[in-house]
């Protein structure tokens, strides 16, 4: 009979699989690269912690993640980072013209976008991020690497990678990303609680609502049935046209009761939680649609707005910049293009090109090639009519 080793990482290749006393593949399932190992933890917390409480429980990622405000604080960074083009430039800042495999597609099969959201979430939560290289050139510098899962790692005691996917690895195996911080699962831990918090006491008032209102009845008691009766006249004439005013005779008294619904969701104390945790995340209010007291939505363009993000993401940014920058030849470093995000609106990028080409900064070919399109024939030159 097959079981689970909840005391160790499972061996596994991309894959989770589950062998029975002969060793057969019986089961197996795709995991993501970020794939959370984090409900092994809570099962082994328990076993050795059996009355220990849930809010003393450790916090994890799956559970962070359960709170809607880190969910899209999250996907925000993940998307702005990973979706720009890594390239490599030389010492002047210059785009190569070669570009290095290595940064254009640094897992084989996997796009970089896969692979850079994987990373920037380990960075988000932990702090860190591993890379494993599998192919080098013949410099020996890499041409390709593989994310390892947080639950594909083993540390000795000082925190030192030993073994990625149950394999001893060495320091020059690998490249280990390190951001600025030690991950929202530990300088954040009292902001992501109090916002478990808030959202467990707001489920559980949705599921139990207090009612709007009490009828009761001044004159005699009513029947169980006669009771119910009075129930569903009363809601059903709510229901149709003009059911906001209603009538009663002398016998009933109708008293509101419980607090207001935006009071039993708890509405501003989750909004003042989501303000903290866009705070922690390093982003404006607005992105993680919160409202704050005396601010006003102005209007911003796609340019603005993604620039205002590009700061946020900064620090995760440049940590991927540095690390793999290590990793290339002397004089070459890694960036991200985000000259894409950047774009004005059409408008203003053709506005800002016939200035430069009256200017003689462009010609209008440069201008064109900036904005992918085909360059203009070069006029020919008319022949001289002989007298």
């Amino acid at each position: 009979m097959g079981f689970f080793n909840l005391w160790g990482a499972p061996k596994q290749s991309g894959l989770l699989a589950t062998l029975d006393n002969d060793s057969t593949l019986i089961a197996e399932q795709y995991l993501s690269p970020w794939s959370d190992s984090s409900h092994l933890e809570q099962i082994t917390w328990d076993a050795l912690y059996p009355n220990t409480s849930a809010d003393n429980a450790p916090l994890t990622r799956s559970s962070a993640m359960q709170i809607a405000s880190v969910a899209k604080a999250t996907q925000i960074l993940k998307s702005i980072i990973a979706r720009q083009p890594l390239i490599a430039t030389d010492k002047s800042g210059t785009p190569l013209k070669t570009q290095p495999t290595f940064l254009k597609q640094i897992t084989q099969g996997t796009p970089n976008y896969i692979l850079l959201s994987a990373v920037i979430d380990d960075l988000i939560f932990y702090g860190r991020s591993y890379l494993l290289i599998t192919e080098r050139d013949k410099r020996g510098y890499p041409l390709h690497a593989r994310f390892i899962p947080k639950d594909a790692q083993e540390h000795d005691e000082h925190g030192q990678l030993i073994k990625a996917f149950d394999k001893p690895v060495k320091p020059t195996d690998f490249i280990r990303i390190d951001a600025n911080h030690s991950g929202i699962l530990s300088y954040g831990r009292e902001v992501l609680r109090e916002a478990q918090d808030l959202e467990r006491a707001a489920r559980e008032a949705s599921l139990n609502p207090i009612p709007s209102l009490i009828l009761k009845n001044q004159k005699g008691e009513l029947g169980p049935a006669e009771v119910q009766e009075l129930l569903a006249s009363w809601n059903a004439a709510r229901r149709k046209r003009g059911g906001s005013v209603a009538y009663i005779n002398s016998s009933l008294e109708v008293e509101e009761m419980g607090a207001h619904i935006q009071e039993q969701l708890l509405i501003e104390g989750r909004n003042q939680v989501a303000l903290q945790v866009a705070r922690i995340f390093g982003l404006p209010a607005s992105a993680l649609d919160v409202s704050v007291p005396g601010a006003s939505m102005n209007y911003i363009n796609r340019s603005a707005r993604n620039s205002e993000l590009l700061d946020a993401v900064a620090p995760y940014q440049v940590a991927v910049e540095e690390h793999l920058s290590l990793f290339l030849p002397n004089g070459q470093s890694a960036r991200f293009d985000a000259s894409g995000l950047l774009l004005e609106e059409p408008g203003s990028r053709y506005q800002a090109y016939a200035t430069a080409i009256n200017a003689g900064v462009l010609t209008p070919n440069e201008a064109r090639q900036k904005e992918h399109l085909e360059p203009l024939p070069e006029p020919q030159e008319q022949p001289n009519e002989q007298a």
